[in-house]
């Protein structure tokens, strides 16, 4: 077995099209058909991500802050799981499954708990 070892950075991912992102989505279960619109602008509109000249999503400085932040707290807070669960739990209250006090309980407690460690 050999080791071999090579000077070299890492780099950022690219950058991705709106096409892109709503199939990230889309496969990450994060939103629906009527939400994945909305979610799109309000990243936007909150200013964590602009798109390039060629209609490319960057994130800005505010938006790497967030996610940086979020790392360092230990908690996946911008991980697709968590929202991908929330998600499903959204759809159980629509079907009459569960509650909305059901599923707010346990996703207060899992965000305060993050908070509380910072």
């Amino acid at each position: 077995t050999a080791l071999l070892m090579r000077e070299g950075r890492t780099t950022p991912p690219q950058p991705i099209s709106e096409v892109e992102l709503i199939s990230l989505m889309d496969r990450n279960g994060i939103g629906t058909d009527a939400t994945i619109a909305q979610h799109i602008t309000t990243i936007q509109d909150r200013a964590y991500a602009t798109k390039d000249a060629n209609q490319k999503f960057l994130p800005t400085k505010l938006g790497i802050a967030l996610v940086e932040g979020y790392n360092s707290m230990g908690y996946q807070l911008n991980k697709p799981d968590l929202r991908r669960e929330m998600e499903a739990e959204c759809n159980q209250v629509a079907a009459g499954q569960k509650t909305k006090d059901d599923i707010m309980a346990p996703i207060l407690f899992r965000t305060r708990e993050c908070f509380q460690r910072v």
